[in-house]
């Protein structure tokens, strides 16, 4: 009779569970990595401009948002955001137990790099090109595959879902670029060291409201650090962390994978790229 395994007894191929503490300290090294990225662009950038502490117009003006020159100034911040979604990529087809690993990481990373570049060099509209660039790189990639393409739609969803959590990350960088940019990266680092801390220590009960006001709290200290700079960013950063958290935490359920070894740090890190969408939508409304 086979023994079965309860959720805190790891098999005998399986990773053990990484505990709380490490996946918050992995949490702040990532928003810390992201800050000192922030503080580097603003510092090495010529092309800095604080972020003006203006009333959002509610008009859609993403042609009016001027990006800065591609630079080795935001060499940083490129690095940051590639280095976070190696991370994810490598455990992210262990998260959703993918049949294929390697051609999963490999079509990732080469749409992170792709979508980076564009982010780096062209306008944000070059970024969704390599997101429409992604699908057919992901098949591609399954008509390469040798083992029979088993369990062909997960592979194809779930890779193509990862492509885009790694686009997302790369719209820091066009947020680095704009105009006060490394304001809101700041902003997004505070939000997200401050929101950690209780989504994996605080029970339960009490987590995701905990997880507001801790990322409320972190977002207001540094924007209060930054006199002149818009509420809105903060505003817009710490209700997309808690929903995004809220809704991350509903789907691991569903994972058996997701609280052991890289998957867990995977999941740590996912909330750092995804919310590169909301950074660059703040910087749209405040500019």
């Amino acid at each position: 009779m086979t023994k079965r395994l309860s959720p805190s007894e790891p098999g005998e191929n399986e990773p053990a569970a990484v505990p709380r503490t490490v996946r918050v300290l992995a949490a702040v090294a990532g928003a810390g990595a992201l800050a000192l990225a922030a503080w580097a662009v603003m510092r090495l950038s010529e092309e800095f401009v604080p972020l003006p502490a203006v009333t959002p117009s509610y008009e859609p003006h993403v042609a009016a948002v001027n990006l800065a020159a591609p630079s080795v100034a935001f060499g940083p911040i490129v690095a940051v955001v590639l280095l976070a979604f190696g991370v994810i990529t490598w455990g992210w087809p262990r998260l959703l137990s993918l049949p294929h690993v390697a051609s999963a990481r490999a079509t990732m990373l080469l749409v992170a790099v792709c979508g980076a570049l564009c982010a780096l060099c062209g306008q944000p509209i070059h970024v969704a090109y390599a997101a429409a660039l992604a699908i057919p790189a992901v098949y591609v990639a399954q008509m390469l595959r040798r083992d029979g393409r088993a369990a062909l739609a997960s592979q194809v969803s779930g890779t193509y879902t990862g492509a885009l959590v790694g686009l997302c990350g790369c719209l820091w960088i066009v947020t680095a670029r704009a105009p006060g940019g490394g304001e809101l990266l700041l902003i997004g680092a505070a939000v997200i060291a401050a929101g950690s801390i209780p989504l994996f220590l605080v029970p339960s009960p009490w987590r995701y409201a905990s997880v507001l006001l801790c990322a409320a709290a972190g977002g207001m200290v540094a924007t209060y650090a930054m006199p002149g700079v818009s509420w809105w960013p903060c505003i817009i950063l710490t209700v997309g962390y808690t929903v995004l958290c809220w809704g991350l935490s509903q789907v691991i359920r569903l994972l058996e994978t997701a609280g052991r070894g890289w998957p867990a740090v995977t999941f740590v890190l996912l909330p750092h790229s995804a919310l590169g969408v909301l950074g660059y939508a703040s910087a749209l409304l405040v500019l």
